[in-house]
């Protein structure tokens, strides 16, 4: 909430930009300032002739200048009218913003403690929960009983040897047919299952 009052208070000044100049039109104003110029620029052309056109154009672009310097008069009061209204909405606008932001703050400050309590509660039960049915699975496992290799079968002792092979990936004939009583056949067969890529170590014990 806070981010969001800080985002409208900046964006505010931009917003405000647009809308002055959607309402207020300032072509005609620009306008008369134009043609005051012009015929500024057409009477000094003149200058001081005393010819009767020289006159009458003079009597002319005096009245023309009259009216112009009447609408400019009233253009610029117009915008600063529309100006001082603008500004006023900016800094009532600001303040809204700085007003929001301080609620939004508070309220953040007011709603974060309110959080946390609501959250340990639920934590602690939940956690106790899952130690509780750990423990629970833990002794419900049948503890294992360890047997010597010449206890165990053969697919038994293929499995261990599998296992071994997948851990240390390595294959030597002589210390699996050693260390788990197999056959060079059996060596092979736990080689295969393991799925060992390896480069065969001691092969030729295969045809011992």
């Amino acid at each position: 909430m806070a981010l969001l009052g800080v985002v409208v208070f900046m964006e505010f000044e931009g917003v405000e930009k647009v809308t002055y100049q959607n309402t207020v039109d300032r072509t005609q104003l620009d306008q008369d300032k134009a043609l005051q110029k012009d015929l500024l620029h057409q009477l000094a052309k003149i200058g001081t002739s005393r010819r009767w056109q020289d006159v009458e154009s003079k009597r002319l672009i005096a009245e023309q200048l009259e009216e112009v310097k009447i609408r400019i008069q009233y253009g610029l009061k117009r915008f600063e009218a529309m100006e001082e209204k603008a500004e006023t909405k900016a800094q009532q606008f600001r303040l809204f913003s700085l007003i929001f932001i301080g609620l939004s703050l508070l309220a953040s400050s007011c709603i974060r403690p309110e959080e946390q309590e609501n959250i340990k509660p639920v934590l602690k039960p939940v956690s106790k929960a899952f130690k509780n049915e750990n423990e629970e699975e833990e002794n419900q496992k049948p503890k294992q009983v360890y047997k010597s290799i010449d206890e165990l079968g053969t697919k038994q002792r293929i499995a261990l040897a599998v296992e071994h092979i997948n851990k240390s990936k390595q294959c030597k004939f002589s210390y699996l047919m050693k260390e788990f009583r197999l056959s060079p056949k059996q060596v092979k067969e736990a080689k295969q299952l393991s799925n060992y890529e390896g480069k065969e170590e001691e092969r030729r014990v295969i045809g011992f």
